[in-house]
């Protein structure tokens, strides 16, 4: 029984620092298939969206919209993504050459060039990297955008807006989160990928939330018109 007991602590102490790991177990296989050499990775083309399928979600949160912003430019990436479903796996910045990983006590704020591998736990049971880099900051139009890297298994882009809402003296930010995407399966772009994208896309907005304590809510296409908070 004491052996046993024994190999069950060994067990479970092995199964955590497997979760723990700097550079999960998918992202790894993956920058070993197609390389550690950040610098030649490519985005995926985007430069004609009308044979993407397009997904939208908006969110409106009681804060204005300065604050809001500087929330999600200087975020964590292992506070936005810490899972359930997308968990923060490593970045690679650019301009100093750098990666990041869980283990890092502190990173760069976001910025254009930086490239993100996110771990995704698909049913609870299937771990998807995936890869994408960021294409725009601007911060007088308040956007930020994604392309995923070639070598993804999807490719497309996201764009994340924010508006500024006032109502009398009261300050609100609407933000739209649009995607693009496109896979080598037409069956799984149209079944499977928009009901799982949403609650990876809600988790990611909640999370950032959590992190800077204000409430956020997602509002359907009919609230929205109906609240008249169409931008």
């Amino acid at each position: 029984m004491k052996n046993i007991a024994v190999l069950f602590c060994i067990v479970v102490l092995a199964a955590c620092a497997t979760s723990q790991e700097p550079v999960p177990g998918a992202i790894r296989e993956f920058l070993d298939e197609y390389g550690w050499q950040m610098d030649r990775f490519t985005r995926s083309d985007v430069s004609d969206l009308s044979g993407f399928r397009d997904h939208v979600r908006w969110y409106l949160v009681d804060r204005d919209a300065d604050e809001v912003w500087r929330s999600y430019t200087t975020v964590s990436p292992a506070t936005q993504w810490r899972g359930p479903i997308a968990r923060f796996g490593l970045l690679y910045d650019p301009e100093t050459r750098r990666m990041y990983t869980r283990a890092s006590r502190s990173f760069p704020n976001i910025d254009v060039g930086q490239i993100y591998f996110l771990d995704l736990l698909i049913e609870a049971f299937l771990h998807v990297p995936t890869a994408f880099q960021v294409s725009d900051v601007n911060e007088a139009s308040r956007s930020i955008e994604f392309t995923y890297l070639d070598q993804n298994t999807s490719h497309g882009h996201q764009e994340i807006l924010f508006f500024e809402i006032i109502r009398g003296e009261d300050r609100f930010t609407l933000i739209r989160h649009r995607s693009w995407f496109r896979s080598g399966s037409k069956l799984r772009d149209a079944l499977f990928y928009p009901p799982y994208h949403t609650r990876t896309v809600d988790e990611y907005h909640q999370r950032i939330a959590e992190d800077f304590d204000f409430d956020i809510r997602p509002l359907s296409d009919r609230r929205l018109r109906k609240k008249g908070l169409s931008p």
